[in-house]
Parts: C-alpha cells; sequence; structure tokens
C-alpha cells in the first residue's frame, strides 16, 4: 500500500515539474519575442515610409508616350453602336510620371464610337497619370 500511495504523489509530483518547465519555456519564448518586437516594429515604420512615396511628374514638354499601334481598324461598317472591340495600351518610357491633361474622342457625344480609359467610358476624360517605365 505504501507503494502504491508513494507512486501516486510521485506521478503528481513529476506531472507538476513538467507543467512548471513547459510554462517557464514559455515566459522564455514571450520574453524572447518582446525583445525582438522593437527591432520588427522598426522594420515595420522603414517599409510604410518607404511605400509612401510621392510621385514625381515630369515637366518636360519633350516627353513623349509610345504607343501599342499606331492604327486602329475597323473592318465591319457600323450602321448603329457596333460591338466590334480593339484595345492599344499607352507606355510611358520615362523615368517619371506624366500627367496627360486630357483624352477626348474625336466627334465627342455624337461620335459613333466610344472609349474606356483606365476601365472609364466616356468621350472625354481629364488628368490621367501614367507612372514612369509604365503603361
Amino acid at each position: 500500500m505504501k507503494t502504491a500511495v508513494f507512486r501516486f504523489f510521485s506521478r503528481r509530483i513529476h506531472s507538476q515539474r513538467s507543467i512548471s518547465t513547459k510554462q517557464k519555456r514559455g515566459w522564455q519564448t514571450r520574453d524572447a519575442l518582446l525583445d525582438f518586437a522593437p527591432l520588427l516594429l522598426l522594420g515595420l515604420m522603414i517599409l510604410a515610409g518607404a511605400g509612401c512615396r510621392k510621385e514625381v511628374f515630369t515637366d518636360d514638354p519633350g516627353a513623349t508616350l509610345k504607343f501599342s499601334t499606331d492604327t486602329v481598324q475597323f473592318d465591319t461598317v457600323f450602321t448603329t453602336v457596333g460591338s466590334a472591340t480593339r484595345e492599344f495600351l499607352v507606355f510611358n518610357p520615362n523615368d517619371q510620371a506624366v500627367r496627360i491633361s486630357s483624352i477626348e474622342l474625336a466627334g465627342g457625344a455624337s461620335s459613333m464610337f466610344r472609349i474606356n480609359v483606365d476601365g472609364i467610358p466616356g468621350d472625354f476624360q481629364e488628368d490621367i497619370e501614367i507612372r514612369g517605365k509604365d503603361s
């Protein structure tokens, strides 16, 4: 009987020691993370600051844009609003961003054609910005 009671208490004390050791390891891990937190916070602040740069626009009148195609052709005769769609891209090969003051469709609202600029439909768009080395 004495050995059974001793084994019971021995197991109980041993299991409490292992919990204590696990808790101690947890505190050590938490302390290590708290020591690392200021460095992590500083890194996040640097990344946030680097991602928020102000766009610089060129005012050079010689800045040019390039187009993916020089002609957009339709081989259909339109009697009403047609469904043929053609796409072309405008590239900015410059290092700085370019602001296009206006893009308009010849003939305006009475034209047989429609345009979308950056997904926005209309026959007239203003202040379109194209970043440097972008389209």
